[in-house]
């Protein structure tokens, strides 16, 4: 463990891609577990590797970002911004890059276009539904530097709802 902390100190990017891309692959493993026959180690892994390579790379300057917008004399209020900007800004984007790149894999740029067409509204509004809360307290009470980490481990559970969803459409 202290490994791991000494990581997140001296290369928080590096360790946040790790662990990002470590839950990813994790949250798709429930999922397979709770839904499929056949459990695909290749998609647990394309999992991963977007968590890792490209969700984390993205989040880990966002959140620098957020982190510095400040309601002055109210923690609560600097809290409530940071998530309004994520929720209005990120979600859209970032729900709508992951359909992509699970639609990427199964058909290229049309199954790209056909996974987000398909479930980008459904899936936003999902996210709406969880986000606000679990971001409005870790933008108010967690420190800058964890807040990657936080959002990471308090997704595992979305990140199998969103690898359920972007999947759903093979049924």
């Amino acid at each position: 463990m202290s490994h791991l902390l000494r990581l997140f100190n001296r290369h928080p990017l590096v360790g946040n891609m790790l662990l990002t891309g470590s839950l990813f692959a994790l949250g798709d493993g429930l999922a397979q577990g709770a839904e499929e026959k056949v459990f695909s180690p290749k998609r647990m892994f394309l999992n991963g590797v977007y968590g890792g390579i490209v969700f984390a790379p993205i989040a880990h300057p966002l959140y620098q970002v957020l982190g510095r917008i400040h309601v002055r004399g109210s923690t609560l209020l600097s809290g409530a911004a940071r998530t309004l900007v994520d929720q209005t800004l990120w979600a859209p984007v970032g729900v709508a890059l992951y359909l992509a790149w699970v639609g990427a894999w199964d058909g290229g740029a049309a199954g790209a276009a056909a996974r987000v067409r398909e479930l980008w509204w459904g899936t936003l509004l999902a996210n709406w539904a969880v986000w606000p809360i679990l971001q409005g307290v870790n933008f108010t009470v967690v420190p800058p530097r964890a807040r990657l980490a936080v959002s990471a481990l308090a997704g595992v559970l979305w990140n199998g709802y969103l690898s359920w969803r972007a999947h759903s459409l093979r049924r």
